[in-house]
């Protein structure tokens, strides 16, 4: 009899060990999700591009009609964006619409750091250039309204507070100052206090490249 006991004390016990030491998957969607905890761990584009770009960047930079011109559908081509992405993602004005999770941020910065490799190897500090946009498509008024006036022209330049004479509430207010407005931002004199980020600047040079239409 004191056998049997101590035959079941001895399974329960592994059984409760197996329990405590049980390995769970890891939601790709929660907070942690891809982070790891030693920072010489080699990150690569195809975690980068599962927790971070599918989910938060390609609804406006996919293979149709990217925004801005910026396509982010393959490693080549956000690696030819990589600095201008770095850039927005530590000044949060992108993505648009939502913000990156603290440990989506923290994952993207350390595959930047690392090389920002495709795959694992050893990382390389030579800088990527990026490349010129190229015009695939018209952007309208209303998509430069809201990502670039809207977000950071409309407070100084409305129907209350018309700073210049220059309104941008409207096409037509934008139309009738647009040579002004051009010159403002491309020498970088607009907006006042702060900056066009790189896909703002991006999206309205091809606004005005492809017509400037409303």
């Amino acid at each position: 009899m004191l056998s049997k006991i101590s035959s079941f004390l001895l399974i329960s016990f592994f059984i409760s060990a197996c329990g405590v030491y049980e390995t769970k998957g890891v939601d790709p969607t929660s907070e942690s999700a891809g982070l790891t905890a030693d920072p010489s761990t080699q990150i690569t584009y195809a975690e980068v591009n599962q927790l971070v770009i599918s989910t938060n960047c390609l609804s406006c930079h996919g293979a149709t009609n990217p925004s801005g011109g910026v396509d982010l559908t393959s490693y080549q081509l956000v690696n030819s964006y990589i600095v201008a992405m770095k850039n927005d993602i530590d000044s949060k004005s992108m993505p648009l619409t939502g913000s990156l999770s603290t440990s989506q941020i923290a994952l993207f910065d350390q595959w930047y750091t690392q090389g920002h490799l495709e795959m694992g190897g050893i990382a390389s500090n030579t800088p990527t250039p990026t490349p010129t946009p190229v015009l695939t498509s018209t952007v309208t008024f209303a998509q430069v309204n809201q990502s670039v006036f809207s977000t950071s022209c409309l407070r100084c330049h409305n129907s209350s507070q018309v700073d210049g004479g220059v309104m941008v509430d409207t096409y037509a207010h934008v139309s009738s100052s647009l040579s002004k407005i051009t010159s403002a931002i491309n020498s970088g004199a607009m907006p006042q206090g702060s900056s066009l980020t790189s896909a703002q600047k991006t999206l309205f040079d091809q606004w005005i490249a492809t017509g400037a239409s409303d």
